[in-house]
């Protein structure tokens, strides 16, 4: 038996591979392309005699699972390779189900619809289509897991490049301020210049982070802030970190600066803290053909159109607070069955199994006169641990301690229909001080409004300490309040004015008296451009003692970036006016903003301008103060200058600012020069260039797919510059070094003829470089009329290859050229033998 060679693709998509039978006609073959069919063995028709066809055919269930060999025979015979089908249904059926069809299989590997139905599944083969229809048993169909949320239909393309191993960068900001007068300590004239450095980067798995400020006029003119190493194990959700840490703190607990390690399970670096928060979830199950609505709050969020089976609906596209959902499940006949139930939706929440932790353990490091001080004989441990129970419960504890102080909490979360309700207790020890505790009750409830668009929320708060609690960072007796409450309550009273009321209280204890405060906002809508906000503030405790304070904001738009604002309140007397503008752009523009104030004792005037350029943003800010006799009483003017410079696979690159990780795109020499161009948000928008400065250096973020488009200004034509894509997934402070364009960028054309002068139409064939064996193979398909069309080539000699019976060969010279025009060509071998 002779096969067809070559590879399968789109354009072929059904191989008869054995002379075609007589018991199929004429009519079963007209929907079969005619490049889709090929005769082996072809004879005589007064001397056929009936004979097995084998076919390769789509399968279809609902819709299209993939292809599958088929063998037909006289008499309707019809064969299924079993090693073709099965895996095709594996992840639709369950694993007792598979083995079942499995051993249906004659001795051959081929399964008849006959012994299939043994089973409870149907095949049939539709000679008119030639395809394959499947029906699945319901009991036989695995449980599926829907994931309905508003991001589960994105898509994550493969990743085709991997950071390099070694990456680093230096993020800077400059600045060099002049003085109009002498003010303080500081004299007039120019300022000693300032730069607040930021050096990370990678090598290997490891990253590194490094915080430094450069400050001549200070008492130490290098200040180290912190420096780190961090190892993180996505497929774990975990990073270990040694360094300078700063500890995560929950519940009672305070933050302190300590040198030592830490371990943190962080979901971000699964690509997305999605799976860290609750997750909605029903199981239904299907028995026939159905429509599915789901509705949140009464109104539809999906329809879905779902076979028979039992599904998981999973991640719920619901809002944050109370939902109630209702599934309307619509059979073929019209029935109608509806669930309904109510959940409470909150991004603290974790889904059930889901845990977080964070421990670190290590000395006090404080901060002080521009210095870290390690104190070795005073260790801190610091954790917290929480755990979804069910959809609806979080638990948690926490523990902190050093030499002399302890501090061990517990905290429980409860998603309801009426909002969610945390609990928070806590136990403290000093060497000192005695023990402790103290309690915290919240509730937060918010929900859509049906009747008005907006949402109404209401938050409560109630808090008590004992009067020997304190935290670790308490270093003599315990001041604080015994009592702390507070109530927020918000909600719109029509589709443009939303009001907000306040009331907090706390009962102070030894020298702190108590206070109590009540606040009243408004928002006020006028437009779609034009916002009021407004209100009234009392305190009985403020900076200056009793404070009561009325104020109104007015903010304006005109267009897309330019915004115009005003503000009053009577504490003090401000009256503010201010212009700003907004970039549109994200390199090659500029943001602008200018404001002037008075209050009951000075008047002022501030302006700043920014230009965001391809290798920095640059800043110019000038302020001025004025007393009440109208003489400048301070002035300054500041020059800025923000970005970065990065290293990574033997290149260097200058640009914008880097937040984690980083890529390097250079034009490939065949490009002559030419600017590559990094595209922003749209097709028309420039992120980053290259040029006379090196690579086009472009900022990335980390541990999810990202897509970097590229173009290349003034293009040669016909030059082949690949998918226009880079698929990457960084690491932590990551970086590429990435190259646009390569030595294989020649696209050629012409028509492919066979040793006859007839044109090859709808077939496929292979391309090699005769050259060079390093060179990536390219794939050549002809139309109808036999015109192809190549990409990928490089200068020199290449091989076409036309898989068949026969074989054809051709061969071209590709000249030293990007568009090469091949015309008409006839092959130089036969079957293997030179013509």
């Amino acid at each position: 038996m002779a096969i067809l060679g070559g590879k399968r693709t789109t354009a072929i998509t059904t191989i008869v591979m054995i002379a075609i039978a007589p018991h199929v006609s004429a009519s079963d073959l007209s929907n079969v392309p005619t490049e889709a069919v090929v005769v082996l063995h072809p004879q005589d028709r007064a001397s056929r005699q009936p004979q097995i066809v084998e076919l390769v055919v789509p399968v279809r269930e609902r819709g299209p699972l993939g292809q599958v060999s088929v063998l037909l025979g006289p008499d309707n015979l019809v064969r299924v390779r079993g090693s073709d089908l099965v895996p095709l249904l594996s992840r639709m059926i369950t694993p007792e189900a598979a083995q079942a069809l499995t051993a249906t299989a004659d001795s051959d590997g081929f399964i008849t619809p006959e012994a299939a139905s043994t089973v409870g599944f149907e095949l049939t083969f539709d000679t008119g289509l030639l395809d394959l229809a499947v029906v699945i048993p319901l009991d036989a169909r695995r449980r599926q897991s829907l994931t309905l949320g508003f991001d589960s239909e994105q898509f994550s393309p493969p990743v085709t490049d991997e950071p390099a191993p070694v990456a680093a960068y230096l993020n800077y900001r400059a600045s060099l301020d002049y003085l109009h007068k002498p003010t303080g300590a500081r004299e007039q004239g120019f300022q000693a210049p300032r730069f607040d450095l930021e050096f990370m980067g990678t090598v290997g798995k490891i990253a590194f982070e490094n915080y430094a400020t450069v400050d001549p006029d200070a008492d130490r003119s290098f200040q180290r802030n912190a420096s780190r190493l961090i190892f993180d194990q996505p497929e774990k959700a975990l990073r270990w970190t040694a360094g300078d840490l700063v500890p995560e703190g929950a519940s009672f607990q305070s933050a302190s600066d300590i040198a030592g390690v830490s371990v943190a399970r962080l979901y971000s670096l699964t690509g997305g803290d999605r799976l860290a928060v609750t997750r909605s979830s029903r199981t239904i199950t299907i028995r026939e053909p159905s429509t599915v609505e789901i509705r949140i709050n009464g109104l539809t969020a999906r329809t879905l159109t779902l076979s028979p089976g039992t599904y998981d609906l999973r991640d719920l596209p619901l809002t944050q607070g109370a939902n109630a959902v209702e599934l309307v499940i619509e059979g073929p006949s019209g029935a109608r069955e509806i669930i309904s139930f109510d959940f409470f939706s909150d991004t603290t929440l974790l889904a059930p199994g889901v845990d977080e932790f964070y421990l670190s353990a290590g000395i006090r490091a404080p901060r002080q006169d521009g210095r870290i001080e390690y104190l070795e004989e005073d260790p801190v441990v610091s954790g917290f641990y929480r755990r979804g129970i069910s959809e609806q419960i979080t638990v948690g504890g926490n523990i902190q301690a050093t030499k002399d102080a302890a501090l061990i909490g517990a905290e429980a979360l409860y998603g309801s229909i009426w909002g969610l309700t945390a609990f928070d207790l806590a136990v403290s020890r000093r060497d000192q001080g005695g023990s402790g505790f103290a309690l915290r009750g919240q509730h937060r409830a918010y929900r859509e409004l049906r009747t008005s668009p907006g949402r109404e929320s209401l938050d409560v708060s109630l808090e008590y300490r004992s009067e020997n609690f304190s935290s670790i960072e308490n270093l003599g007796p315990a001041l604080n309040y015994a009592f702390l409450g507070a109530v927020r309550y918000s909600r719109p009273l029509n589709p443009r004015l939303t009001a907000s009321l306040g009331v907090d209280y706390a009962h102070g204890r030894g020298s702190l008296e108590n206070r109590y405060g009540v606040s009243a906002f408004g928002t006020w809508r006028a437009d779609f451009d034009t916002n009021v906000t407004f209100g009234a503030t009392y305190n009985s405790a403020g900076l200056q003692g009793e404070e009561t304070n009325l104020f109104v904001n007015l903010t304006r738009r005109f267009g897309a970036r330019s915004t115009v604002s005003a503000r009053a309140e009577t504490r003090n007397g401000l009256v503010q006016a201010g212009y700003s503008r907004a970039p549109e752009r994200t390199i090659d523009d500029w943001a602008l903003s200018i404001d002037a104030s008075r209050t009951n004792s000075d008047f002022g005037v501030n302006g700043s301008a920014v230009y965001i350029a391809n290798r920095g943003e640059f800043e110019i800010n000038h302020a001025s103060v004025f007393d009440e006799s109208g003489d400048v009483s301070n002035q300054q003017t500041s020059l800025r200058a923000y970005g970065a410079l990065a290293y990574v696979g033997g290149r260097f690159g200058i640009g914008r600012r880097i937040y984690d990780s980083f890529a390097l795109v250079s034009g490939h020499r065949s490009l002559e020069g030419r600017p590559v161009l990094i595209r922003g948000a749209s097709a028309l928008e420039e992120s980053a260039r290259s040029g006379l400065l090196g690579p086009a250096l472009t900022p990335l973020g980390s541990y999810f797919p990202q897509s970097v488009p590229y173009d290349v200004s003034d293009l040669p034509v016909g030059y082949d510059l690949g998918s226009g894509l880079f698929q990457l997934q960084p690491r932590l402070h990551s970086g590429y070094s990435l190259t646009v364009g390569s030595a294989y960028n020649v696209s050629a054309s012409g028509v492919m003829l066979d040793d006859q002068g007839r044109p090859v139409s709808l077939r496929i064939a292979r391309a090699v470089s005769l050259d060079d064996p390093t060179a990536p193979p390219a794939e050549v398909i002809t139309n109808r009329t036999g015109r192809f069309a190549i990409t990928g080539l490089s200068p020199g000699r290449w091989r076409i290859t036309l898989a068949g019976q026969p074989a054809l060969i051709y061969d071209i010279v590709v000249p030293d050229t990007t568009l090469f025009r091949a015309g008409e060509i006839r092959p130089t071998e036969m079957a293997g033998v030179s013509r």
